[in-house]
């Protein structure tokens, strides 16, 4: 049987309901950490990493729902959301996503935590 979802809130109750897969992106980010070494990663950019990892995968569980707290100019603008120009930076729609931010921010923690 085919479900039709014909309301917004019906196709955002379906999304959240699918639980982070483990895929590519999360395999790249592991390969990233082995190349780079744990040991040469500054703490506060290590912290940052596992955090976020662990939020997108479900250990931590925060009292937000990843898709209240997306980017939303109308949201923000319109419904005075504020919480949301902050929270959107540490929740990612997929691991592909995670990886990218997680690789940009190995670059950028290790530059800036030197200094």
């Amino acid at each position: 049987m085919v479900k039709i979802y014909t309301d917004y809130d019906s196709k955002l109750k379906m999304a959240r309901e699918r639980r982070p897969v483990v895929g590519m992106g999360m395999l790249l980010l592991a390969h990233k950490l082995y190349n780079v070494g744990m040991d040469t990663l500054p703490p506060v950019t290590l912290l940052a990493i596992v955090g976020q990892t662990l939020l997108f995968l479900g250990i931590i569980n925060p009292p937000w729902d990843r898709y209240d707290v997306c980017l939303s100019g109308e949201s923000i603008l319109y419904y005075k959301d504020y919480r949301r120009l902050i929270l959107s930076a540490i929740e990612h729609a997929d691991d592909i996503h995670l990886y990218y931010n997680m690789a940009s921010l190995i670059l950028k923690g290790q530059s800036l935590e030197r200094r």
